[in-house]
């Protein structure tokens, strides 16, 4: 079996990694012992055991049962959905970008930082975004 022969609080323990697809039942067999047992020495209630990153596997009835903290699973997980939003995020900003830019272009001028500010001044709708350079190039052609 896998694992790191410990002592805690003056007995044997295993300690198990836990992988994203570790069940209860699995690290049970695999060492041996009972779920029961697995539960009642890491403090378990529930079934799922992925939201700790060790568990403590006994290798005698003597273990002492334990308090165990969350492992801060979900802060990781957390941060990934909001990098993975970000990166969602800049990439609509980029193809709104590159929308308008490309029908300014096709209205004979315009550049692509000049799409991105009237973008932000039409709160990313690219028609609004057009029509407001369409007026002020128009301003700027007008004669006074």
């Amino acid at each position: 079996a896998e694992g790191t022969k410990k002592e805690a609080e003056g007995a044997d323990v295993i300690v198990h990694q836990v992988k994203p697809s570790d069940t209860i039942q699995g690290v049970s067999l695999q060492y041996g012992v009972s779920a029961q047992r697995i539960k009642e020495v890491n403090g378990i209630y529930g079934s799922t055991i992925v939201q700790y990153s060790t568990l403590l596997i006994p290798t005698s009835d003597d273990a002492p049962s334990l308090r165990r903290k969350r492992k801060p699973a979900m802060a990781g997980r957390r941060k990934q959905l909001e990098d993975l939003m970000a990166m969602e995020s800049a990439t609509v900003e980029e193809s709104l970008q590159t929308a308008l830019y490309r029908k300014m272009c096709s209205l004979g001028g315009g550049s692509l930082q000049q799409a991105k500010a009237y973008l932000a001044l039409a709160d990313r709708d690219v028609d609004e975004a057009l029509r407001m350079w369409k007026e002020d190039a128009e301003w700027e052609v007008t004669p006074l």
